[in-house]
Formats: C-alpha cells, sequence, structure tokens
C-alpha cells in the first residue's frame, strides 16, 4: 500500500510562483516544506488516500478517462494575506466537479488506514501524524462539500500577500504523498484533452 494524492499540476509559472512564496516563508517561519519542480511539487489535491501498488494499472485507466473528458481548467486564485500557508484557489464549479468525479471513481480503491510505511520519504526523513491524520480524514473532513482548492506553499500561517491571477491547469497527475502532504513523485500522468 501507498499514500496517494491525485492532482492538478499547475504551469511552470504558477509552479515557480508557489516556489518563491515557499522560500520567503522558509526565510521567516523555518517551514518543513521545501517545494521545487522535481522532488516535491507545488499542486492542486483533488483526491487523497492510500491505495495498492497493483492498481495503479486501473487507476491509471481511469483517470485518462477522466482526463480525455475534462478540457483544461480556467482556474484563479484568491487574493489573500494571512491565514494558512495558501494559495487559495476559486471553487469553480469545473473543479468542484472534477474532484467529485474523481473522488467516486476511486473510491473502491482508497482506503483512509494511513501508515508511516505508506508515505514516501528520504533518508533522514521522519513522517509526521499531522501528514496521517490529514490522509485519514481527508475523505470527510476534506472532501465534497469542503473541498477548498489550494496550492499549499509552507507550514502553518504566513503574512505573504498572494495577489489574484489566472491561469490553466492541464496536467492531472497520480502522485505518491510525501510528509506534509507533498507531492514527492509523479507516479503517473495525463492531459486534460476534452
Amino acid at each position: 500500500m501507498i499514500a496517494v494524492d491525485v492532482v492538478l499540476l499547475p504551469p511552470v509559472e504558477v509552479m515557480d510562483r508557489a516556489i518563491e512564496i515557499n522560500g520567503q516563508l522558509l526565510g521567516t517561519s523555518g517551514s518543513d516544506i521545501v517545494l521545487d519542480r522535481e522532488k516535491c511539487l507545488p499542486h492542486i489535491t483533488l483526491a487523497m488516500g492510500c491505495m495498492n501498488e497493483d492498481d495503479l494499472g486501473k487507476v491509471n485507466e481511469i483517470l485518462a478517462g477522466i482526463a480525455g473528458s475534462f478540457p483544461p481548467l480556467s482556474l484563479k486564485t484568491v487574493s489573500s494575506k494571512g491565514g494558512k500557508a495558501w494559495i487559495k484557489i476559486e471553487k469553480t464549479r469545473d473543479i468542484e466537479v472534477l474532484h467529485e468525479i474523481v473522488m467516486i471513481r476511486l473510491s473502491s480503491f482508497f482506503s483512509y488506514k494511513a501508515a508511516r510505511d505508506m508515505v514516501f520519504e528520504e533518508e533522514g526523513e521522519e513522517v509526521n501524524d499531522l501528514t496521517l491524520d490529514y490522509i485519514k480524514k481527508f475523505f470527510t473532513d476534506s472532501g465534497f462539500e469542503n473541498y477548498a482548492p489550494h496550492i499549499t506553499v509552507g507550514k502553518g500561517d504566513m503574512d505573504v500577500e498572494v495577489e489574484t491571477f489566472d491561469f490553466v491547469s492541464a496536467e492531472l497527475a497520480l502522485c505518491h504523498l510525501g510528509n506534509y502532504c507533498t507531492c514527492r513523485k509523479v507516479l503517473l500522468s495525463h492531459r486534460l484533452s476534452a
């Protein structure tokens, strides 16, 4: 079993903005999250859980079908300063429907009984309880009516202003989840192409 995150990967310019904000937070708050474009990807979570690695082929087929039925999503950030270390994304009907379809179509493959050995970790890392609790409670606390699309840029609260900007996200990916629910390794991806 592995812990996974089904995500939208934002375009390079949005990844770079998230990495820039993360760098500012690292300098002020000492966050344990260090974003980059290869080993800790900025992302927008759609669904999260634990799955059997043997089911990757079936999950790949499902996600390919979903990606083929959705056009690239036009998204917009919500201007904010303070609060959670997030770039908040406006909850449009399109992203809400995509989230719900992914949650429903993968429900038979997902478990929420997360354990440390399911989470991606490099040598010297230790998976924290916060990560396991978030995975275990994702369906009830962050799914469906509680879904709040965002890009995590650090741990805790932040005092960095995030301006409003529009972007298009076209890559649907399944990632191996790391500490603080980061996307550490892309396992498969598909372009939204309807």
